[in-house]
């Protein structure tokens, strides 16, 4: 079953959650928590792996405060993985620059392909 949130449309996949991100999502710090909100909402308990699909979007900036929330909110704690997937080099740097400067509590690496992220998932123990 699929949900939509005010940014993504997720689907729960075992111990596993899937997020595609909108094409035309806005990335503004009261979007984001109402984002987190509604998918809690539905799955209650953070799912120790997570898949966040950035390909659909083309986006340029997203704001320094909504980063900071994405990497370390009430709902994230250090006993989740997630793996992002970029589009693009615009995405990747943007990407680098959040797991670098932020310093997400969970672990998180970056992938271009969904393949590559669901094996890194499933060798991740935590």
């Amino acid at each position: 079953m699929d949900y939509k949130t005010v940014i993504s449309v997720f689907k729960l996949q075992g111990d596993r959650i899937e997020i595609t991100i909108n094409h035309n999502a806005s990335f503004e710090l009261d979007v984001v928590k109402e984002h987190f909100k509604q998918v809690y909402e539905v799955i209650k308990l953070p799912k120790s792996k997570t898949i966040l699909d950035f390909r659909n979007t083309e986006f340029a900036s997203i704001p320094k405060e909504s980063m900071e929330y994405m990497a370390k909110n009430e709902y994230t704690c250090d006993n989740t993985s997630i793996a992002i997937i970029v589009n693009g080099l615009s995405q990747k740097i943007l990407s680098n620059f959040y797991l670098r400067i932020m310093r997400p509590k969970r672990k998180t690496r970056l992938f271009n392909k969904i393949e590559p992220a669901i094996a890194w998932l499933d060798t991740v123990h935590l």
